[in-house]
């Protein structure tokens, strides 16, 4: 993920078009290669966003179940469109407000880890273990946990879209992009790691049948 953000950093700061991917691909290999990622793009702008209505969608029935599992991603789809529809200064805004709203839920979820680690430390285990565990460290389990992992960092490389919008052209893109990689993989260790202190041996949890 790195590579790919620092890839994207340094192209955005040469290549000064809303392209992203398509633009880079067509100027530094070939039109034709463009023309390709440009539909591979839109194919992944299609498909990515649906994944995540759907999983939100199963994620909220599960706690509204009188409420079909569609509706969700209907509205999810509608909220969406309206806001673009908007233009890009609406889009923006509304998208610092998530922001906002879903650091402040991992920062209750924190929060609360820790107060339950202050009332009753012996809910929660504080070891190396979310980070390395010699019983489940094993490359299968690796590449299945990295193919889930990388969902958490995708988005990134929409930032180079926005090049000839932002005020700081190619340059604020470029660290706009790194920026965001370091932030959320920072989050996404804390989040992990807390999360793991708080379930402790995973082992005491029934078989489900989570979707």
């Amino acid at each position: 993920m790195f590579f790919t953000a620092y890839s994207y950093s340094t192209l955005s700061q040469h290549i000064s078009s809303s392209g992203s991917a398509y633009a880079y691909a067509g100027v530094c290999i070939n039109p034709a290669v463009g023309f390709l990622t440009g539909w591979i793009l839109l194919l992944d702008y299609l498909l990515f966003p649906t994944l995540v209505a759907v999983l939100g969608g199963v994620a909220v029935h599960a706690i509204l179940p009188q409420i079909p599992v569609w509706v969700w991603p209907l509205i999810y789809v509608a909220i969406g469109t309206g806001v673009n529809y908007l233009g890009i200064q609406q889009t923006a805004k509304f998208d610092k407000l998530l922001v906002f709203i879903q650091l402040g839920i991992l920062a209750i979820f924190v929060l609360l880890i820790v107060r339950l680690l202050m009332l009753d430390s012996s809910q929660i285990t504080l070891s190396f273990r979310p980070f390395f565990d010699s019983q489940w460290f094993t490359p299968g389990l690796i590449a299945t946990a990295i193919s889930v992992a990388a969902l958490n960092f995708l988005g990134f490389d929409a930032i180079s879209t926005l090049s000839e919008e932002s005020e700081g052209g190619g340059r604020a893109v470029s660290k706009a992009t790194l920026l965001a990689l370091v932030l959320a993989t920072v989050l996404f260790i804390i989040v992990v790691a807390f999360a793991a202190f708080a379930t402790g041996n995973v082992d005491r949890f029934a078989e489900g049948n989570a979707t």
